[in-house]
């Protein structure tokens, strides 16, 4: 019980005021409020808190009316319990994995712009929501870029600013996409070293069609991972072991996992212990 109350009196003591506690939230689903929203020519601003936690509990900083006024004036405000079938369809739909949550999306429910955790000022909250904003204006945002690949826009130019887009929100899955990349470049454009940087960081699958043909440029595939910085080499790697066996998993195909698995052990050439304990794991 103690512990409790100091819990409590910890609470209150650094955390005196919700931010988004006088924000008008509309009620009903995502999907009606897009259609409220799309009514109004408006943006929706979504807010996940942490489970067990209500959006009134998100975050905690001096009451600002700017801060309510700016985003009541550009979005119809949503957010889903914590717990709820809604709470989970939303983060599933857009892949969430850190909490509190905040997205931003255009009236048929595309992605603009999104961040995640806590902030201690009004004007941090005032700046992601600037970014989304502008990021709407400028018309090249992933909701746009989604509907644009469903319209079966294929080109090189294209598919590279999709997945880097992508990239930027924390969306790693593109190993089909640089597949179609890969089709619309020659071979002479992948032999380059920041093309097939770009190619790598895209994660495809180990030891597929196009982690063979870079495999087999092998002065260029040895000169990236002898010069790129050890972060960017485990980030390569760890995209490649992540959508291989995700795939895997899905397709049910044990051949694919055992090559994420097998590419797993290789990139621990030097410490082949270590390399068959990922192999075993995976």
């Amino acid at each position: 019980m103690k512990l409790k109350k100091l819990f409590f009196f910890f609470l209150m003591g650094v955390c005196p005021f919700s931010a988004f506690s006088q924000l008008k939230f509309e009620g009903g689903t995502l999907e009606e409020t897009l259609e409220k929203a799309e009514k109004k020519d408006k943006l929706v601003f979504v807010l996940l808190p942490a489970p067990p936690f209500s959006a009134e509990n998100v975050v905690y900083i001096e009451k600002d009316k700017q801060l309510f006024d700016f985003f009541n004036k550009h979005f119809f405000n949503y957010t889903a319990k914590a717990g709820t079938e809604e709470f989970r369809a939303v983060v599933k739909r857009f892949q969430i994995e850190a909490y509190p949550a905040y997205l931003f999306l255009d009236n048929q429910g595309g992605l603009i712009y999104r961040s995640s955790g806590l902030y201690s000022k009004s004007s941090q909250y005032i700046n992601i929501a600037e970014k989304a904003l502008d990021k709407f204006k400028s018309g090249r945002y992933l909701g746009a870029h989604e509907r644009e690949y469903d319209k079966g826009n294929r080109s090189g130019s294209f598919l590279k600013e999709y997945i880097l887009e992508k990239e930027k929100l924390g969306f790693f899955g593109n190993y089909t996409l640089i597949e179609e990349y890969v089709k619309q470049i020659t071979l002479q454009q992948l032999e380059s070293f920041n093309e097939a940087v770009f190619v790598l960081k895209a994660g495809p699958l180990a030891y597929g069609k196009i982690h063979r043909l870079l495999l087999s440029e092998k002065t260029i595939y040895d000169s990236i991972y002898s010069s790129l910085p050890i972060a960017e080499r485990t980030l390569i790697n760890n995209r490649i072991i992540s959508n291989t066996i995700k795939e895997a998993i899905k397709t049910k195909d044990e051949s694919l996992a055992r090559q994420g698995a097998s590419f797993a052990r290789s990139t621990w050439e030097k410490d082949f212990a270590r390399g068959q304990k990922a192999y075993q794991y995976i």
